[in-house]
């Protein structure tokens, strides 16, 4: 069953007027020589492109970054490690740093920005930023690194301080993600061993609060896995060292946490695609004439990643003529800097230059095209990674004025003006199928939903229940566009666009607590084992984020329930909508279980596979 085409838009600047509709999509008005636009705030899309962070927000949100040098901030502080001056990096180096508070010792920082810290500790008793006492010492460090010595000596100053400088060092609890150990954690053993302390280890899926008795050092290693150990430590009284575990921090309070980006902050970014999938602005002119186009975006610095392609008036098609290129700077800033086709050559520069041919509605197009032109009767997709991304849009009817920082307020139609009823989109595409969930529990095959073509109806290998089951085969969504790692996802950035999701939607008779289970499929014990799970329409919440759900064959290959991630939702009575989107290739869905939480009952019955599928309700 595939998903309904979403290419099934119709435009015209001439017929019938409305008022918009509450909820509808956002259309856009010229005020005094000047329409501004954030980019996300398009009319409609067409085809799979992404929201993503904006302005700043890798500067600002992420807590990795990649560097080449670190600079010692306090060098007398015995968390430096007798380093003083700038550390120089190995090539293309993975840097995890956190924002700590005031009451923080910051002994190293990244060297492209001194308010990020990568080494930092906090005495007992020290206010944290999650706002609540450090029941003992707390560090923030490198993981040892057998091509940086000075990451051996930062982790070293991290344990002796850590534990006081005790001349007999203890017990650690070393946590792990496996055994045997990779190579990073099997070098943290090796150090905590030289320092003299006894080693016990503790796989990060199994271990417990409990675990740390009679140990005075607990020590994350660089590989542990952050969703299994969630709220287990904040509050023990031994002292602990995060090594290369930002999320970590957050979660115990030593870091402040990534900031929801304010409305208006994000971007747009398509990651596949063909080439005429573009997003629509409808824009309502006072005047006719000529306009100058400023976009605020970022290229990333890929050579080889597409412009964005600008068409006014005219739905994209890859024969066109009548288009201009925008070339982007490889850090966020303001440019009109485009390119136009000509006979002899397509690249010919040009100012970026609309004309409006009379006032009233007219469509504006960012189009995302493959690279070169293709000449055959398919073009084939566009390149699945591409760099750039587009902020905000500005028109100005002077060609004297430049946007600078945030730009111009944007000039979005209050309803003020009535908008043609085939400019305006139809609303947000959503599946047909409403599962009903009664005593407690719902249970259904993955293959009754409606799904885009990234995933894929398999019967191979033997062991699924109804007809097969789905697996992903779209992009990789493990990282952000910047190639950050990233696990919780407050931001909602990681979750790929609508098409790639499952839409469950769920009616509830009883509201209350819920729990979803996946029972999946995938090969191996990383890298093909989890996806992106959240509640629909909660972009941007802190208390609904996008969090990791996945499988690490705990229970053996084959067919089984989730390891690690089994998500609880608040769900009120009647109509409750999750997604789940596609994160690593390879990873199965077979069924899908939502039971009430603390009801073993309910859980036994959704959880057996012989419990015979609930079949859908309609509605829209």
């Amino acid at each position: 069953m595939m998903m309904k085409s979403t290419h099934r838009f119709a435009f015209a600047l001439l017929g019938s007027t409305a008022l918009l509709p509450a909820g509808a999509p956002p259309t856009f008005l010229e005020k005094n020589g000047v329409v501004s636009i954030e980019a996300e705030h398009y009319t409609d899309m067409v085809g799979p492109w992404e929201e993503v962070e904006g302005r700043n927000a890798t500067e600002l949100n992420h807590g990795t970054s990649a560097d080449h040098r670190m600079v010692v901030a306090d060098a007398e502080h015995p968390l430096a490690g007798g380093l003083r001056g700038e550390i120089a990096l190995p090539r293309n180096s993975r840097l995890q740093w956190g924002f700590p508070n005031e009451h923080a010792n910051v002994a190293v920082v990244a060297g492209h920005d001194p308010r990020k810290a990568v080494v930092y500790g906090y005495e007992k008793g020290a206010r944290l930023p999650g706002g609540f006492a450090a029941p003992g010492r707390r560090v923030s460090t490198m993981g040892p690194r057998e091509n940086l010595p000075e990451s051996i000596a930062l982790f070293d100053a991290a344990i002796r301080w850590a534990t006081d400088g005790s001349t007999h060092p203890p017990s650690a609890l070393q946590i792990v993600q496996e055994i045997p150990l990779r190579v990073t954690d099997a070098l943290a053993k090796q150090r905590l061993e030289h320092a003299g302390f006894t080693v016990k280890l503790a796989m990060d899926r199994s271990v417990e609060t409990s675990d740390t008795a009679g140990h005075a050092l607990v020590v994350f290693s660089p590989s542990v896995r952050f969703e299994g150990l969630v709220g287990k430590f904040r509050d023990i009284a031994a002292a602990i060292v995060l090594a290369d575990k930002r999320p970590l921090s957050e979660d115990l309070g030593l870091s402040l946490p990534p900031t929801i980006t304010p409305p208006g902050g994000n971007a747009m970014l398509i990651r596949s695609g063909g080439w005429a999938d573009h997003l629509r602005y409808a824009i309502h002119f006072e005047s006719a004439g000529t306009y100058r186009l400023w976009a605020l975006g970022q290229s990333a610095g890929d050579p080889g990643a597409d412009e964005v392609k600008v068409f006014f008036n005219e739905t994209p098609q890859p024969r066109s003529e009548r288009f201009f290129e925008l070339r982007f700077p490889d850090r966020p800033d303001w440019t009109d800097r485009a390119f136009v086709r000509r006979a002899d050559n397509r690249k010919t520069p040009a100012p970026a230059m609309i004309e409006v041919p009379a006032p009233g509605w007219h469509n504006l197009y960012l189009v995302k095209g493959a690279e070169p032109e293709h000449h055959g009767e398919e073009p084939p997709l566009s390149r699945h990674y591409p760099n750039w991304r587009v902020d905000k849009l500005v028109l100005l009817r002077t060609d004297t004025l430049r946007p600078h920082g945030e730009g111009p307020p944007e000039t979005r139609n209050d309803g003020t003006e009535p908008v043609p009823e085939a400019m305006i989109a139809q609303m947000p595409w959503l599946p047909t199928e409403i599962w009903p969930v009664r005593q407690g529990y719902t249970v259904f095959e993955a293959e009754d939903l409606t799904y885009h073509r990234h995933w894929i109806l398999k019967t191979d290998p033997e062991g699924f229940t109804g007809r097969g089951y789905l697996e992903w085969r779209g992009p990789n969504h493990a990282v952000t566009v910047e190639g950050h790692f990233g696990n919780n996802d407050h931001l909602h950035i990681r979750q790929g666009s609508r098409e790639d999701w499952l839409i469950l939607r769920f009616d509830v008779a009883e509201a209350g607590a819920y729990r979803l289970d996946v029972r999946n499929h995938h090969l191996h014990v990383d890298g093909d084992n989890d996806t992106w799970i959240a509640p629909l329409h909660k972009r941007g919440e802190r208390n609904d984020p996008i969090v990791r759900i996945g499988d690490s064959l705990g229970d053996g290959p084959g067919f089984s329930w989730l390891d690690w991630g089994v998500q609880r939702f608040e769900f009120e009575r009647g109509l409750n909508e999750v997604r789940i989107g596609g994160r690593s290739i390879g990873f199965g869905i077979d069924r899908i279980a939502l039971y009430r939480d603390g009801d073993d009952l309910a859980k036994a019955r959704a959880l057996d596979p012989k419990t015979p599928p609930a079949r859908p309700m309609t509605g829209r």
